[in-house]
């Protein structure tokens, strides 16, 4: 790890092409998977522990996948797993790290789908149709900012660590 986030590893595997055989190599998905956790964990303010319940995995667990304490990669059904709680697809889930990132994808929508619900995303979606079409969405937004800003100080939770993240 560099600065806290896993760097990508890569393997190599050997293969055989009519006949011939080579060696090729390619990106290790379980240390790009390993990325996409620690930008979550990190973006959303979340400890390792809260991002192991909000995932449904036991903390040990995740820290180790983490931080590569072992030889434990992630199974499909792990991943399957993850992408269920946090209600996105795979490609998704791996656009979430930057290699992976297209170029057309629009990051503010990827940061709200990382930590909403598809349910959640949907009632939001009507809400700002709705105060969109009655001129009232930055009104909305104004007031809704206000209302997580004034719960975020009793919490504890400083606005410019999440303005930092962006950055």
């Amino acid at each position: 790890m560099t600065n806290g986030k896993p760097q990508i590893q890569r393997n190599s595997t050997r293969i055989e092409v009519n006949g011939e055989h080579r060696t090729v190599s390619g990106v290790d998905l379980n240390s790009v998977l390993r990325g996409v956790l620690v930008q979550i964990r990190d973006d959303m303010g979340l400890s390792t522990a809260a991002l192991a319940r909000r995932l449904g995995l036991r903390q040990q667990s995740l820290s180790a996948m983490i931080n590569k304490t072992g030889d434990r990669g992630f199974t499909l059904r792990l991943v399957s797993d993850i992408c269920a709680a946090m209600s996105v697809s795979v490609g998704e889930l791996f656009s979430l790290h930057p290699r992976y990132k297209s170029d057309s994808q629009d990051e503010s929508w990827a940061r709200i789908k990382s930590v909403t619900t598809a349910e959640q995303r949907d009632r939001l979606a009507d809400l700002i149709q709705l105060s969109a079409t009655l001129n009232l969405i930055d009104h909305q937004i104004d007031h809704s900012l206000a209302i997580a800003e004034a719960v975020a100080k009793t919490s504890g939770v400083e606005r410019a660590s999440l303005e930092n993240r962006r950055a």
